[in-house]
């Protein structure tokens, strides 16, 4: 399992976003230079997210895991929390597919667990793009949840549109609306397309416009993800060349020295570079 969500080097491991970590994030925003509305949407956000998933999943295991932290290494402590964590998103997924396909979607509740659901990948989208973009462990990582997190997203609002018998077919009135039905109106919706065979009745309305609204961010998480990534790449790509030039400025700086400065210089390079 371990290998599985972490192989064998341990890269990119996930950083704890516990209460206490979720508090730095506030003050660190409250202590930067913004203002107006930019500065009260970001907080509004890292305050919220004391009531996600993530966090919730974070603290938990922060507190299994941490009240050992005699016994235990570092490096198994940061296992433990990326483990849940990624494991909270696949299973997150297979709840809403198995919601979707297997339950009658007769029950109230199925839509309020939804609902949280969705409002909850909402505020990790949101707060990704205005709040904490700059902790994401890298790009790609964000590309794929998001990508995730739009089919999570879709299919509960599948599952909202089927509790609420909030659809009617156009083209055969009175025809039953079925799974596929409302898998098919949400993807078509979600993707701003809108046939028009299938409509939502006019007092949920809302509904589809709050879905709209919703895979709006999807594309600001897009967008903010390549952003990032382009950013990463340029600021490497002069780093290496500031590199190269002090190189070769040491490099013609010790070629005016005398050989045995020079050899000295060398044995010094070597100790510093060797394991």
């Amino acid at each position: 399992m371990k290998n599985i969500f972490i192989g064998q080097c341990g890269g990119d491991l996930i950083k704890i976003q516990g209460y206490k970590e979720s508090w730095f994030v506030v003050k660190e925003l409250w202590d930067k230079p913004t203002f107006g509305i930019v500065r009260i949407v970001r907080l509004t956000l890292s305050l919220l997210a004391f009531l996600s998933l993530t966090v919730l999943i974070d603290q938990l295991f922060e507190w299994l895991f941490w009240s050992h932290k005699g016994s235990r290494s570092d490096k198994r402590e940061r296992y433990a929390i990326a483990i849940p964590r990624e494991a909270l998103y696949i299973l997150r997924f297979l709840g809403i597919a198995l919601m979707l396909f297997t339950w009658t979607h007769k029950r109230g509740w199925e839509c309020w667990i939804c609902a949280y659901f969705i409002a909850d990948i909402v505020l990790a989208l949101a707060a990704g793009v205005f709040a904490w973009g700059q902790y994401s462990i890298n790009p790609l990582r964000s590309f794929l949840l998001s990508l995730l997190n739009y089919a999570e997203v879709t299919m509960a609002f599948a599952i909202i549109y089927l509790n609420c018998d909030a659809l009617r077919v156009t083209v055969t009135p009175g025809f039953n609306v079925k799974v596929m039905d409302a898998l098919y109106f949400s993807v078509v919706t979600a993707t701003t397309v809108g046939y028009g065979d299938i409509v939502t009745k006019q007092e949920y309305h809302l509904i589809a416009v709050l879905q709209l609204t919703v895979f709006v961010l999807f594309a600001l998480v897009f967008l903010n993800a390549l952003a990032t990534r382009l950013s990463l790449d340029k600021n490497e790509d002069e780093r290496l060349k500031e590199v190269q030039n002090k190189i070769m400025e040491m490099a013609k700086a010790m070629a005016e020295l005398p050989p045995d400065k020079r050899d000295k210089i060398k044995e010094l390079v070597d100790k510093l570079i060797s394991p």
